[in-house]
């Protein structure tokens, strides 16, 4: 009976001291971005997109939507703003043994940029930013023929826009429309490529070698 006791004595310390340190660890990130730490902000940007691939499937998500979740990439930073990029494809099925689109690359990217200004914006831990900015490019026909990558959305989501949207009830689609979102489709209605420009004020560019070099290489924990 006593060692019952003290197995349960020490198993709580244990978990306090757990808790304590977590929480602790979350003050001095959050400490680190009010500060304009861009390096902190970087860090836990590229954290959270990494988790992002590595997961399932989250409950209630199409899997076509997630996997361009998982396409997801830090183009430029600042210390309170960002610039993704992602990638989005029209969705086909076979009909009468011909192929039929079912959902064109523009309205599959309106759906994936609404859902990742939602998670950029709510679901990294300790981080919230003023404005995220989110590229979605598909694949096109370059001048040569060949396929190629061009960006065909281009949103820009403010906090104050975003806090007012019900994410619950709109659709892809109309959350984008109520952004700063730029397109062009043609006289059928396809996406035009467009070039979409420097990143917002404020921020750096990253290139993939600086992004592959500090990912999951967190900031040391000051626990002194």
């Amino acid at each position: 009976m006593e060692w019952a006791v003290l197995g349960i004595v020490l198993f709580g310390l244990l978990l306090t001291y757990i808790i304590f340190q977590e929480t602790r660890a979350h003050r001095h990130w959050r400490g680190l971005v009010a500060q304009g730490d861009i390096t902190a902000v970087r860090t836990l940007l590229d954290q959270e997109f990494d988790r992002w691939r590595r997961i399932r499937v989250p409950k209630g998500t199409a899997p076509v939507l997630w996997h361009g979740v998982q396409t997801v990439e830090l183009a430029a930073v600042g210390a309170d703003a960002a610039l993704v990029t992602c990638t989005a494809e029209g969705e086909f099925r076979i009909s009468g043994g011909r192929p039929q689109e079912v959902t064109s690359p523009i309205e599959a990217a309106k759906r994936l940029a609404a859902k990742v200004v939602e998670l950029v914006m709510y679901d990294v831990p300790n981080l919230r930013l003023a404005e995220v900015r989110v590229d979605v490019y598909t694949t096109t026909a370059g001048v040569d023929g060949l396929p190629t990558q061009g960006c065909i959305l281009s949103v820009t989501a403010e906090r104050g826009a975003v806090d007012a949207i019900d994410w619950d009830e709109l659709r892809g689609s109309e959350i984008v429309e109520r952004l700063d979102t730029r397109y062009t489709v043609d006289a059928r209605g396809q996406a035009e490529p467009f070039d979409p420009g420097p990143p917002p004020e404020g921020c750096t560019p990253v290139s993939s070698a600086d992004a592959a070099a500090d990912r999951l290489e967190p900031l040391p924990v000051d626990m002194d």
